[in-house]
């Protein structure tokens, strides 16, 4: 009894070392686990800050004086592969919509104005062309007046001469 009693006791033993050692090895699992998770914990939001906030802040500062007309804005992280690249992109393509949106209503502004010079300066000659016209039409007038006043004058004379002419012929 005394041989099983002692394998028994040795097996007890082994079996004690196998449990501490894997107990041992479980605790150090569970601490490396445990700093990892500390470590993920930590770093996540500097990450996020750094790989996304960041960015995403940088769009937003270059987005704000776009939105109000002011196209000297340059447009970073354009080169970018991700989501923040495709953003800025998008925001660059904003930018260039404005500028030439800006270019055609300044061109449609000159445009406007060249037009209203000339609608202007057709009112000024017509304008003009009225009054010369009725000075003309008044000078005719005048003149119409006059040769019918003289007309009948010599009229007036010719009968005055005809009824004359009878009477002198008779003497």
């Amino acid at each position: 009894q005394s041989a099983v009693s002692d394998k028994v006791g040795e097996f007890g033993e082994k079996l004690k070392e196998r449990q501490t050692g894997t107990a041992s090895s479980a605790l150090i699992q569970a601490l490396v686990g445990a700093v990892f998770a500390i470590l993920i914990t930590l770093f996540v939001p500097f990450f996020s800050r750094r790989v996304l906030f960041s960015p995403l802040d940088r769009l937003i500062a270059i987005m704000a004086p776009l939105a109000k007309g002011d196209w000297s804005a340059i447009v970073t992280g354009t080169d970018r592969t991700d989501e923040i690249g495709e953003m800025a992109g998008a925001v660059e393509i904003f930018k260039k919509n404005g500028m030439e949106a800006e270019k055609l209503r300044a061109d449609q502004a000159v445009a406007q104005k060249k037009q209203l010079e000339r609608a202007e300066k057709m009112e000024a000659a017509v304008t003009g062309f009225d009054k010369v016209i009725g000075e003309i039409i008044e000078t005719v007038s005048s003149a119409s007046t006059e040769l019918q006043a003289t007309a009948q004058t010599l009229s007036a004379t010719a009968e005055e001469l005809v009824k004359d002419v009878p009477t002198t012929a008779e003497h």
